[in-house]
């Protein structure tokens, strides 16, 4: 196994998907642990082992190593299975994200810091991150499909992120607004900001 050393330059957004908290919350996942170290692992192989060992049965382990498939081929229109998506590396991911956008042709005026956002908004849903949850919910029952809520999402966070880096920052949690943000967000509100 190799490890790597990840910084973070955001204070209190830093938390790791294996519940390292790095901060104030799960707002960052495994993107930036204020310095801890994390593994990196090659998880094809390691889910597949995984599914033989756990599962006796040769059809349940094949069932698991077609979920493993699966989140491998992330659509943000279906949820990946929360439990893979969080074995898989954060580079992982980030390239599952990036190669969706590039397979599908859209264009995004920066790729990477699209990726960073999906893959962060991605982390807190498979993490039940209970404001996340709730606002999916509630912008999907007000007619946003999957993919546009992970974008509304994103954009809270990417205020919040902008709001940290350029705004003084108060005493208390400095991630309670990113959250009543969360709270209020709908779809009404997210289409009319642009």
């Amino acid at each position: 196994m190799k490890a790597t050393r990840w910084s973070s330059s955001t204070p209190g957004l830093a938390s790791s998907a294996r519940g390292e908290s790095g901060g104030s919350g799960p707002i960052g996942s495994d993107i930036g642990s204020s310095g801890r170290r994390l593994t990196c692992r090659c998880k094809g192989r390691r889910l597949r082992a995984a599914a033989e060992r756990q599962y006796p049965y040769p059809e349940e382990a094949e069932d698991v190593r077609k979920e493993a498939e699966d989140v491998r081929n992330y659509d943000p229109s279906v949820a990946p299975d929360a439990a893979m998506w969080l074995e898989l590396d954060e580079s992982e991911r980030l390239n599952l994200v990036r190669e969706y956008h590039r397979r599908r042709r859209i264009k995004v005026p920066n790729l990477d810091l699209h990726a960073l956002t999906h893959a962060v908004i991605e982390n807190q849903l498979a993490q039940r991150l209970a404001p996340a949850a709730s606002a999916l919910r509630r912008l999907l029952a007000e007619g946003l499909d999957r993919h546009e809520a992970v974008h509304a999402l994103g954009s809270v966070l990417m205020e919040h992120f902008w709001n940290l880096t350029n705004k003084p920052r108060g005493d208390g949690d400095p991630n309670a607004p990113y959250l009543a943000a969360l709270d209020k967000l709908t779809a009404a509100s997210w289409r009319a900001s642009g």
